[in-house]
């Protein structure tokens, strides 16, 4: 897996942007190990203005624009908008030369719904939470670029992660940022996945890749959840960041915050059959992770963990698996 994920993004030229500013640091970081071209603007949420789109595209000239995460729309009108914005700037980028574009979107968007689905790959558009219209158009989007409605056809490749199991700038950090304030954290009563960002994102560009490498394929959508051993109660987790962390754990009241979270296990047996995907981290590495850069950001050295938690990352899909 890191053979070829260094063969397909080496020298490639990637226009980077989302507003999960946390999976945008990752991949940056990621892309950057495997010696591809990246450029992600530095302007935030700003940068989902049509000329900020526009300009990101001219200035790369990328084969493939990777986008972590759309802004939030309430309403179906602000779903247009973000339609029409995102439609007008990639029919642009086409004529830049963009061949794929990646999108890793949260699945927990959908958890305001009653359905217990445990995997989203052939679900129609739909969504109830308050993410769920920003869902619903860029998936329309993405079909739209696949069928050629907007101008040719373009590879659109959506990866899916389970919502809250990404540990960075996720529930477990609030709580680590908490736990170090020594404040008393509040806990959801259920388990809860708990997954390293590079997981999905080594998994996306896996499947990107693919795309890349097959003529007029025109994309696909994969699941890269957390395995079952990445899954613990808040309560041990809570146990396990402290420990890790050297922080004193505090006791957390037993009735808990009442706060419930509809079960966001996603099925990626697709994606370790035909992509060769693999998790190598379980909740226990991924937690030792989090204290590791929580550590360095107090210190104000985040880049320092940024850096060594992705070269351990690539060693780790370099070795045999057992």
């Amino acid at each position: 897996m890191q053979a070829q994920l260094r063969e397909a993004w080496a020298g490639r030229r990637v226009a980077l942007c989302g507003v999960d500013k946390g999976l945008v640091r990752w991949t940056r970081v990621l892309l950057d190990g495997l010696n591809a071209d990246v450029y992600a603007p530095e302007s935030g949420l700003s940068g989902w203005s049509g000329g900020a789109l526009k300009e990101m595209f001219s200035r790369q000239k990328g084969e493939v624009w990777i986008c972590t995460g759309l802004p939030r729309a309430h309403t179906l009108v602000m779903a247009r908008e973000v339609l029409a914005l995102l439609s007008d700037s990639l029919a642009t980028a086409r004529a830049y030369g963009l061949r794929c574009v990646l999108l890793m979107l949260d699945d927990g968007a959908y958890r305001g719904g009653d359905a217990p689905w445990g995997c989203r790959e052939n679900d129609p558009l739909g969504g109830r939470g308050v993410d769920g219209f920003s869902q619903s158009c860029m998936r329309l989007l993405a079909e739209g670029f696949r069928a050629g409605h907007w101008g040719e056809p373009l590879s659109v490749v959506i990866a899916h992660y389970g919502g809250s199991a990404l540990t960075f700038g996720g529930p477990a950090q609030v709580w680590l940022d908490a736990l170090a304030r020594g404040e008393t954290p509040l806990l959801p009563e259920q388990t809860m996945p708990f997954q390293h960002p590079l997981e999905v994102i080594g998994g996306g560009l896996l499947a990107a890749s693919r795309a890349l490498a097959l003529p007029l394929h025109r994309g696909d959508t994969w699941n890269f959840g957390a395995p079952p051993q990445s899954w613990l109660s808040p309560r041990l987790a809570l146990q396990a960041l402290a420990e890790a962390a050297g922080l004193p754990s505090r006791e957390v009241p037993s009735h808990g915050s009442g706060l419930t979270l509809l079960p966001l296990r996603l099925d990626s047996e697709k994606a370790r059959r035909h992509l060769g995907w693999r998790a190598v981290y379980d909740a226990e590495d991924a937690l030792r992770l989090l204290a590791a850069w929580h550590t360095h950001a107090q210190a104000h050295d985040p880049d320092a963990a940024y850096a060594m938690q992705t070269d351990a990352y690539l060693l780790e899909l370099g070795r045999p698996q057992s």
